[in-house]
């Protein structure tokens, strides 16, 4: 399978000839086919970072049983922001995160189903918890010296998503960070298969999740509805009960004459935001 995408990728963009094959030899393995698990899916468990609940009667309305993810840009540990992942925006997923879990999907059997699911932790309980999954369909890549990532992003559009309400599901064992996934050990192949089962037995609200993503995106591209925001927030009687504020005063007062409202917004109308350029670019699809 490695050989054959590395063909592919050298029949149809042989600029990158280089790039590439230094990056699908990163990711090669060592162990044969006959000695991986062979499944009818391979699973890949991602972590990323989610927004904490907003106080109820918050001016942006979010409703606090969808885990958006870090859309706030709050530092998390090792001042990690990773504010882009997952992409809820159309339900796809790219090498800019989890480059090698992403790679590693990509090249399983084709004649397999391919998941991605999706954890995070709960901000009020600090429980790890399960929040569904994206069923692969297409891949593809595009071509660029952004991202580094090795002169081309690879990717995954879901064809089939199914997102949960937080908390529903918990994980029910610990995770450091990083990714895990189900083709190396029985016993995560079953732990894996048995979440996308669970996924499957509740409510499907992914639509929620896309929604509320791209509301969020063009408000905080919109310089008059940040500012709304703003005025709201700064008048608001929710202080002592919102992250948000308290984080973003934090903030102002670290960074004398800023203000984190605005700096929101230049952020999600730059390139920062990585889909303004991505958008632009045209997906080679892997067949």
């Amino acid at each position: 399978m490695i050989l054959a995408l590395r063909d592919f990728f050298i029949e149809m963009i042989p600029s990158v000839v280089l790039n590439i094959e230094k990056t699908i030899c990163h990711y090669s393995i060592s162990e044969s086919k006959e000695d991986r698990l062979t499944l009818k899916r391979d699973i890949v468990l991602f972590y990323y970072y989610s927004s904490p609940c907003l106080p109820s009667g918050c001016y942006l309305d979010v409703p606090n049983h969808v885990a958006i993810r870090n859309m706030f840009l709050f530092n998390n540990p090792g001042n990690r922001i990773h504010f882009e992942f997952p992409a809820f925006e159309d339900h796809s997923y790219n090498t800019i995160c989890h480059r090698t879990g992403v790679m590693s999907l990509i090249r399983q059997p084709s004649c397999n189903e391919k998941y991605i699911v999706l954890r995070t932790r709960d901000g009020v309980t600090g429980e790890s918890i399960i929040v569904g999954f994206y069923k692969v369909g297409r891949s593809y890549f595009q071509r660029t010296p952004m991202f580094n990532n090795h002169g081309f992003v690879c990717g995954i559009e879901a064809e089939h998503s199914h997102l949960v309400e937080r908390g529903s599901i918990l994980t029910g064992r610990p995770f450091s960070q990083g990714h895990r996934v189900s083709w190396w050990n029985e016993e995560m192949a079953n732990y894996l298969n048995d979440l996308v089962d669970k996924i499957q037995e509740e409510d499907n609200i992914e639509e929620e999740y896309r929604t509320e993503t791209n509301r969020l995106v063009e408000l905080f591209k919109d310089k008059h509805e940040i500012r709304k925001w703003r005025n709201h927030c700064t008048s608001c009687e929710l202080h002592s009960k919102c992250p948000v504020w308290r984080r973003f005063q934090r903030y102002n007062r670290t960074h004398p004459g800023s203000d984190r409202f605005m700096v929101l917004n230049r952020i999600y109308r730059s390139k920062i935001y990585s889909r303004n350029a991505l958008d632009q670019i045209a997906k080679e699809y892997l067949k």
